[in-house]
């Protein structure tokens, strides 16, 4: 951790991996706690501005991960009370598998087993953890490492082989080339002879996750595999359309 933190603090200018300030954020928080001002740190360093969407830390997440952190969670599993996305309080024994962050939510989640089911809980919805004497035999065990990667965001949903076809422009390669480096394990890039397309492969779990991606390229994205995700890329261009007639529909006849 402060090997990431000394060499990210000389780099970050340049840094092109979106998140990663948020990273580097926690990673100082928990190395020097509340010793370590943010605010403070940033406001003496001119030379970069930050634009766009600025991920903060939050704090009974931090909280919670430090109680985590603390607890022999890799041999024993936890015993935790969370609120659910309802409003109701549940309680639960998980192992714990994954420690996961979420890059694109700035969320971090829990992912494990109760008993035999996967379960994955939000770190800012704990509101009480225990260890228990029960031993955890799933830390980092191979199912898991396995979901964790077919996942897209966060998701323990059956995966899904899909299968898209990309216009061969340069800024859509590069950008279908960084998310295949982003999916070593399970994704692959086809090309077409003659150059003019590119096939991505994948195998994926919450493919609802994948839809916002390629809708930003519009029809130089065709879907051809699962039905489920073509049909809802379908309906989503028809809405689309429905909602520009209803507004300027004499503008556009």
């Amino acid at each position: 951790m402060l090997d990431f933190c000394d060499c990210y603090s000389l780099y970050r200018e340049g840094t092109p991996v979106k998140g990663l300030n948020g990273i580097y954020s926690l990673l100082k928080y928990l190395l020097y706690g509340d010793d370590w001002d943010e605010e403070e740190e940033n406001a003496g360093d001119s030379t970069y501005i930050v634009h766009g969407k600025r991920n903060r830390r939050d704090e009974n997440a931090l909280n919670c991960l430090h109680k985590i952190l603390s607890e022999p969670y890799k041999f024993f599993a936890l015993r935790i009370s969370y609120i659910t996305h309802k409003g109701h309080q549940k309680k639960l024994t998980l192992s714990v598998a994954y420690i996961i962050y979420v890059v694109d939510k700035n969320r971090w989640y829990l992912m494990g087993e109760d008993g035999i089911k996967p379960v994955i809980v939000p770190l800012d919805a704990i509101i009480e953890i225990a260890c228990t004497e029960r031993e955890n035999k799933i830390y980092h065990h191979e199912k898991y490492k396995k979901i964790a990667e077919e996942m897209l965001s966060i998701s323990l949903e059956d995966s899904k082989k899909i299968i898209v076809h990309f216009e061969n422009q340069p800024f859509i390669k590069e950008k279908i080339e960084m998310l295949h480096q982003k999916r070593i394990h399970s994704s692959t890039i086809l090309c077409l002879e003659d150059d003019s397309e590119l096939i991505y492969e994948d195998t994926i779990r919450g493919f609802k996750d994948f839809l916002p991606f390629l809708r930003q390229y519009g029809s130089s994205a065709i879907v051809e595999e699962p039905k489920k995700m073509r049909n809802a890329m379908i309906n989503s261009a028809k809405k689309m359309i429905q909602n520009y007639e209803e507004m300027w529909g004499d503008e556009l006849s």
